[in-house]
Order: structure tokens, then C-alpha cells, then sequence
């Protein structure tokens, strides 16, 4: 198959470093492009020599959506029949849909997310969602959102989450854990580390992590965490951990991290308090390392979370539960321990890489067959 992935701009968060590992993975059996801003910054993160990356004219952003249009159309249009467009935002199904005009395409368009948008681009939304061949939601919460919100129907939605590459993440044993908590400059033993893998952004409220070490010190639990990721919130966020009762060295800035598998397995674990997340992909990444997690019951929760098992889940605008789910695995090594072998279990059952590239050349098969 020719694969053509559509993309508004790369970023530096979950949803580009799943499509990333989606692409790779494909490109060993297909041929596979990518088209979108930026991608000429990332050509070095490509080991698959036959993923092609192509990158449109940069505008400015008050011409963005204009812009990334025309550019979309232009780059496409020097391109022979691709098999199947792969859409990854909005404007790139916009794109797709003029495109199939000339040329009959399979479309699937993945909904990343599901943040409230005004009346216009929700209205726009629902129109273009009708023209994809399939639509991909990346969580049952999703699912549950195009089906009441737009009123797709559930033969024309597939429920793929995001793999996690099991080669590159995978569980440590205890001399290794230490070694990498040492390389992090964290060297007391018995110390329970909380994680944080992330974009800085107000939505992800990385600051209920760092409330939460001045709530556990003031309770006497010996806890740290580390924050690895870099964003808009990050000066703010170390003002926070300055203010929090002189508790400045419990809260480790790690910046962006190279070896995420080094960070998760340091930690004992990993938290997600997002408001709003595509699948949550830093928590699926940290169950397959063996590590327990605590997250909001946002869009990925379902797949990731078996409540007392593989770590626990919290009602997004509540934060003394978010405090006392952690109070129990931090108080208990017991039940951290336990979690370990049941997270990495379910990452290796249900959250596989291999997996997740099946299902979409599933789709893309169903997506060329749909009228």
C-alpha cells in the first residue's frame, strides 16, 4: 500500500511520537509519506529509509488554516494515487475530501481530540467526519463522543488505542531501577518517585503533582518527583515547587529526556492528571516498563486502567482523589509492587505496537472496500 499521513505540524507530544512509531513500523512492509509543518526538524528521528517526509511553505499564523490548506493540496498534487490518506486533523480531512474528488482514495481520519470547540468548526467537524471512508477513535470515550455528539455510526468507527513499541519499553529488574535513579540524581533508598511524562501545558496540570509532594512531605512520606518534558508551563510550574514549603529538591525538572525508558523505569509511579487527553500515551508507555499509574478517567482510561490492578483512576475535577489514590500506593510497597507485574501484563496483552499497526491495515483494507 501507499500510505500518505496527513499532518497540520509535528509537535513534541504523545500524538506526534505515536504517529512516528505508527509510520516506522508501517514503512516495513508499505510505502509511506508523510506530509505536514516542521517535519524536515524531525528527519533524523526516521531510521525506515522509505518513510518519505514532506514539508509545506510555512505561513503565518493568523494564515494558518488558509495556508496549511493550499499547501496540503499542492503537495498532494505532485503525488501519484495513494492508496489511502491518512488524516490527522481537521484541516488534513478537509484536504482529503477535495482531493478524492480527483482521485478515488480510501480516507481515515483519526480524532485525536475531543476538546470543546466553538459552534462553527464543531458543525465543520460533523460534515467532514461523514466523508472519511472510516474514522478512527483512539479510545472508547472517544467513540462515546463521536457516536452522541455527531451522530456517527458505530460500523463507520474503529477503536484503535496507541501502541507502545514493546522492544523499547519494557520492564527492569531492582539494580537496574536504582542505577537509573542515580543517574537522575536520586539516591535515597526507599524513596517513592512519582512520574510525569509530558508536554508543560495548563491542561495536563502537572502542578497537582507538585501540591501533592508538599501534601505527602507534610505527612511524613518520603517522596519525589520528576517531570520530564518541556512546554509553556515550565517556569511557572518551578516557581511552584520553590513555593511548596522549601520542598524545591523533592520536584526534579528533567527537561526533554532521550531514554524514556530510563525515566519510567526510575520511578515507582507515573501520574497523569490531564483534563483532556488523545489516549494518554506516556501512562501506556509506563505500564510496559512494569510501572503502576495514576490517571485522570479521561479518554484512554478504559484501556489503560483496571481500578486496584494496574494502578487507579480518578474523577477529572477532583483533586483529594487524585491525593488519596496516591496515598495508597505511596503508603503501600506491597501494592506498588503488585501492580507491576499486572501493568506490564496488560500493556503486553492489550497496548502492543505490533498490534495497534495490524488494526490499521485492518482499517485500511475495510476504508478501500466502504462506498
Amino acid at each position: 500500500m501507499k500510505i500518505l499521513h496527513l499532518i497540520s505540524e509535528v509537535g513534541d507530544g504523545g500524538d506526534w511520537t505515536f504517529l512516528k512509531s505508527l509510520a516506522q513500523c508501517q514503512a516495513e512492509k508499505h510505502n509511506v509519506h508523510i506530509f505536514g509543518r516542521w517535519v524536515s526538524y524531525v528527519s533524523s528521528q526516521f531510521s525506515a529509509d522509505n518513510v518519505q517526509l514532506h514539508e509545506f511553505r510555512r505561513r503565518s499564523l493568523s494564515r494558518a488554516f488558509i495556508g496549511e490548506l493550499l499547501d496540503f493540496m499542492n503537495c498532494a498534487r505532485g503525488e501519484s494515487q495513494f492508496t489511502v490518506i491518512h488524516c490527522h486533523s481537521l484541516q488534513a480531512l478537509f484536504v482529503a475530501t477535495a482531493l478524492k474528488v480527483f482521485h478515488r482514495t480510501a480516507i481515515v481520519f483519526t480524532m485525536h481530540l475531543t476538546t470543546p470547540q466553538s459552534r462553527f468548526k464543531t458543525f465543520l467537524k460533523g460534515i467532514l467526519l461523514k466523508c472519511a471512508n472510516i474514522v478512527v477513535a483512539p479510545s472508547v470515550e472517544t467513540q462515546e463522543v463521536l457516536a452522541l455528539g455527531y451522530g456517527m455510526k458505530s460500523e463507520n468507527v474503529c477503536v484503535i488505542g496507541c501502541g507502545v513499541s514493546e522492544a523499547a519499553f519494557y520492564p527492569a529488574d531492582d539494580l537496574t531501577c536504582m542505577e537509573s535513579r542515580q543517574r537522575f540524581a536520586i539516591r535515597t533508598e526507599g524513596t517513592c518517585v512519582l512520574g510525569f511524562a509530558g508536554r508543560l501545558n495548563p491542561e495536563k496540570r502537572v502542578s497537582w503533582l507538585i501540591e501533592y509532594v508538599a501534601h505527602a512531605v507534610r505527612r511524613g512520606f518520603d517522596v519525589v518527583a520528576m517531570i520530564a518534558g518541556r512546554g509553556p508551563d515550565a517556569d511557572a510550574l518551578r516557581s511552584l515547587a520553590l513555593q511548596m514549603d522549601g520542598e524545591e529538591k523533592r520536584v526534579v525538572f528533567c527537561g526533554k529526556v532521550a531514554d524514556m525508558r530510563e525515566f519510567y523505569i526510575s520511578c515507582d509511579v507515573v501520574v497523569l492528571p490531564s483534563l483532556h487527553e488523545t489516549f494518554g500515551l506516556s501512562t501506556a508507555e509506563a505500564m510496559m516498563c512494569g510501572v503502576p499509574i495514576v490517571r485522570s478517567c479521561t479518554e484512554g482510561y478504559q484501556a489503560q486502567v483496571i481500578e486496584g490492578k494496574t494502578g487507579f483512576g480518578f474523577n477529572t475535577d477532583n483533586k483529594d482523589n487524585f491525593f488519596r489514590k496516591l496515598d495508597q500506593l505511596v503508603e503501600d510497597r506491597c501494592l506498588r509492587e503488585g501492580m507491576r507485574a499486572n501493568a506490564a501484563a496488560h500493556a503486553l496483552k492489550s497496548l502492543t505496537l505490533t498490534s495497534c499497526v495490524n488494526r490499521y491495515d485492518e482499517v485500511y483494507k475495510r476504508a478501500m472496500c466502504v462506498k
